[in-house]
């Protein structure tokens, strides 16, 4: 992913990295989503920073083992995808 794309580029690998935008999706960890987008997790934590700068992201956490066989939480990630506002009357 390049650091310059649009919004519109950025909901569009949302999508593809399997976000459908509900409200029940479980979301990934950055490194999910690097892994998903080809790219490094510094870039896919920058462009979650411009998910949540406007307004698609959502935080939440979920129970992972560690590395040392702990358990711990990681965050994880999940969009909203705008809803197109119809007219008003």
């Amino acid at each position: 992913m390049a650091d310059d794309i649009t919004l519109a580029e950025l909901l569009a690998a949302f999508k593809e990295a399997g976000f459908s935008g509900s409200e029940d999706s479980p979301g990934k960890t950055a490194k999910e989503l690097a892994e998903s987008w080809k790219c490094s997790e510094q870039k896919a934590k920058k462009q979650l920073e411009r998910a949540k700068a406007a307004g698609y992201l959502r935080v939440g956490s979920r129970m992972i083992v560690r590395i040392d066989n702990k358990p711990g939480v990681a965050p994880v990630y999940s969009f909203v995808f705008p809803v197109k506002k119809g007219r008003k009357r």
